[in-house]
C-alpha cells in the first residue's frame, strides 16, 4: 500500500513524506521547522493516508515539550574582609563581588546566603540585577564564613549557589 504523510502544522516536518508498506515497520522522521519557540506545550499531528483512498486516514498526535532554559550561578564569586575609615573608627565587614553568567537571559536579581557547616543555609539579603557587590557587616574577625549566591530570574526561580569563603 502507498502512503502519504503529512503535518498539520507549520513547524513540524515529516522525513520521508511518503513510503510504500504490506505490513512491514517503516522509520519516518519527524523535525522541528523554525527557531524562537516559546517554552511550554506546542500542539499538532501527523496524517497518514493511502493513496488512492479506500482506508481511513490515521492522525498521530505529536506533542513538543519546551523546558525553560535552565539558570545558571554567578561567575567569579569572591569573599574578603575589607575595612572603611570612619570618623572615629573603623568599621570591618566581608566584601562579597561577582559577575553575572553569560549564559543566563535577564535575571531579576541575586540572593545572598549564609552557609552551615551541615548543608543549611539562611538568608542575608536580595538584591537587584546589575548589583555586583554586597558587603555583609555582620562578621567578626577570625571566624569563618561561607556564603552562597544564586541568581533568581523574573519567575522567581533560583539558580544553584556559586560559594565563596573567608575566614
Amino acid at each position: 500500500m502507498a502512503y502519504r504523510l503529512r503535518s498539520t502544522v507549520p513547524w513540524l516536518s515529516v522525513s520521508p513524506s511518503a513510503g510504500k508498506s504490506w505490513g512491514e515497520w517503516r522509520d519516518h522522521a519527524l523535525s522541528v521547522v523554525g527557531r524562537g519557540f516559546d517554552e511550554g506545550t506546542h500542539e499538532g499531528s501527523v496524517v497518514v493516508e493511502a493513496e488512492g483512498g479506500g482506508v481511513s486516514p490515521v492522525e498521530v498526535q505529536v506533542k513538543l515539550i519546551l523546558e525553560p532554559r535552565p539558570l545558571n550561578p554567578p561567575a567569579g564569586f569572591t569573599a574578603a574582609w575589607s575595612s572603611e575609615r570612619m570618623l572615629l573608627s573603623v568599621r570591618e565587614f566581608i566584601l562579597l563581588s561577582w559577575r553575572p553568567s553569560r549564559l543566563n537571559g535577564r535575571v531579576a536579581g541575586y540572593r545572598i546566603y549564609l552557609l552551615d557547616d551541615r548543608g543549611g543555609r539562611s538568608k542575608v539579603a536580595e538584591v537587584r540585577a546589575g548589583t555586583m557587590r554586597f558587603a555583609y557587616a555582620g562578621a567578626t574577625r577570625g571566624r569563618a564564613y561561607r556564603f552562597g549566591l544564586t541568581a533568581v530570574d523574573l519567575r522567581g526561580r533560583e539558580s544553584e549557589a556559586a560559594v565563596a569563603s573567608v575566614g
